[in-house]
């Protein structure tokens, strides 16, 4: 979503979220990481840090016109928490976070923010499935309480 507003007092709000292709990235059965491959590992980083890069590449030039901007990345707490199987996905997530602390950096001279958010909510669908993922060497698939 990329959208440009004008507020009642006539300044201009631009704002950008991008949250990738999650679609994709799920259809992809989870892999152990020595069983990864480089297909594995293409669809979740094509369609969340990459993606993100072009997005971004897209909307900064329009919002440094207005010298004011929000982009907002969604990455996932799967990196965070290393869940088993989720390797490929997981660190692509993770790849997310880190581009948007460059950006916030890069961009922050015009006068855009640029953050991350993490979206999650647990409900009894999640908990179920959560609670179905291997357990390995005691690590939790449970959400952070970050």
């Amino acid at each position: 979503m990329f959208a440009t507003a004008l507020t009642k007092e006539g300044a201009k709000v631009t704002i950008a979220e991008f949250n990738g292709e999650t679609g994709a990235q799920a259809a992809k059965p989870s892999v152990k990481l020595l069983d990864i491959t480089l297909e594995d590992m293409e669809v979740p980083w094509k369609t969340g840090p990459v993606a993100s890069l072009f997005f971004m590449q897209a909307c900064v030039p329009h919002i440094i016109d207005s010298n004011y901007g929000r982009i907002i990345n969604l990455c996932s707490d799967t990196g965070i928490e290393g869940m088993p199987t989720f390797g490929a996905y997981g660190s692509a997530k993770e790849s997310i976070r880190s581009l948007t602390r460059v950006a916030a950096r890069e961009f922050g001279e015009y006068g855009i923010t640029v953050n991350v958010v993490s979206p999650g909510a647990l409900t009894p669908a999640a908990k179920r499935w959560m609670e179905s993922l291997p357990k390995n060497d005691g690590a939790s698939a449970t959400r952070s309480s970050r």
